[in-house]
């Protein structure tokens, strides 16, 4: 038996590849079954390991190590990363990727003003200006309708010129919001 065999077969349970997808699983070319079924699912492996002791780990770092490694033999033991988790873990480590990049290009094309790791931020402000210019209509709207009402019960000229003033002014700035000339 080989080293070859010894890794793959008979401790980590990586089955050969069947039909659909060759990755986490072997396909008898070395180099990419060290890739595809070993490097990379382990990558995601560790890092899921470092997070899961993460908590223990807070409180004492040896028992933090222990713990991650200990859950790392286990699923080894058990048969879970050849069964189940090869294959899963190349799937998630590509999912990272485009997420990544799509994190990337979201950050690269916001405005300049706007900083690159606030993306939830970002969209958080975008969606409550546009609420909030919404209400600001709304209650333009409200206003230019009690002027309105105003006008038409005074026969004062002075409360009229009063009136139309600041009727005009408000839709003046209700039109400017509109248009994002003016922020509500």
């Amino acid at each position: 038996m080989d080293l070859y065999q010894l890794i793959f077969r008979v401790i980590l349970g990586v089955a050969e590849c069947s039909r659909g997808s060759d990755w986490g699983c072997l396909t008898g070319d070395p180099t990419h079954d060290f890739i595809y079924a070993f490097l990379l699912p382990h990558i995601v492996l560790f890092i899921f390991l470092f997070i899961f002791a993460q908590p223990i780990h807070k409180l004492h770092n040896g028992l933090g190590v222990l713990f991650g490694v200990g859950a790392y033999i286990f699923i080894i033991y058990e048969g879970w990363y050849g069964a189940i988790l090869a294959p899963l873990l190349i799937w998630w480590f590509v999912l990272s990727i485009i997420m990544g990049l799509g994190y990337f290009f979201i950050t690269k094309f916001m405005g300049a003003g706007e900083q690159r790791g606030n993306v939830g931020k970002w969209a958080g402000e975008k969606i409550k200006k546009g609420m909030k210019k919404e209400k600001v209509i709304q209650q333009l709207e409200m206003d230019i309708n009690d002027y309105k009402q105003k006008l038409k019960n005074t026969n004062n000229d002075e409360q009229i010129k009063i009136y139309t003033q600041k009727l005009e002014e408000l839709r003046e700035t209700k039109k400017k919001i509109m248009r994002g000339n003016l922020d509500p």
